[in-house]
């Protein structure tokens, strides 16, 4: 629903910062990377954009990051059991993507319980999860193809409603996308978790 936001710097914090554009402030909450990335009060900011809105009620809210990399880690944790938007943006703050991506490839549940408010089980949730899911190479290593048919079926998934990154993902864990049409690509996605 909502991608970015560009505009004048209002206020910021060390958790949340306000953006104005269009005669709208946005509050958005943010990791400490990209607080220590931001501009002075009064300089423009572009920050890519998650929104949340809670099942059963409650305020939307706006999560910024400066970079792709760290929305797409705060993305891939959302989508592990019993972690929120709190615990996410709290794993994004307490290390380097790069260093995330490695701890979870290499299971160091230590590492993770290193980050205030992730205790064991959490850190073996997200190592159990996102092991196949990040790569230690970065977002770029698991981005699809730019043409062809295998971004032709991302396009399809995201159109069906998946995120680009989960629809990349499903699309790269079959072992023989480069060689199928687009439509059993896109059923096959579908059937992937």
């Amino acid at each position: 629903m909502y991608e970015s936001v560009r505009g004048r710097l209002a206020e910021k914090e060390a958790t949340r910062c306000v953006v104005e554009t269009g005669g709208f402030g946005y509050v958005v909450a943010i990791p400490a990377s990209t607080a220590d990335r931001l501009p002075r009060v009064g300089e423009d900011v572009r920050l890519l954009l998650h929104l949340v809105v809670p099942e059963r009620g409650g305020d939307w809210r706006l999560f910024g990051f400066l970079t792709a990399d760290e929305r797409a880690l705060f993305r891939a944790c959302l989508g592990v059991s019993s972690v929120g938007p709190a615990t996410a943006l709290a794993l994004v703050s307490g290390m380097p993507p790069s260093a995330f991506r490695a701890a979870i490839a290499a299971g160091d549940v230590t590492a993770l319980t290193r980050i205030k408010g992730v205790g064991r089980k959490t850190a073996e949730r997200l190592v159990l999860e996102l092991r196949g899911a990040v790569a230690p190479g970065g977002a770029a290593a698991a981005a699809p193809p730019a043409d062809g048919p295998v971004a032709e079926a991302v396009a399809a998934l995201v159109a069906l409603g998946l995120e680009p990154s989960e629809a990349a993902e499903r699309l790269r864990r079959l072992p023989d996308a480069a060689t199928l049409p687009v439509e059993d690509l896109v059923k096959r996605a579908l059937r992937t978790r």
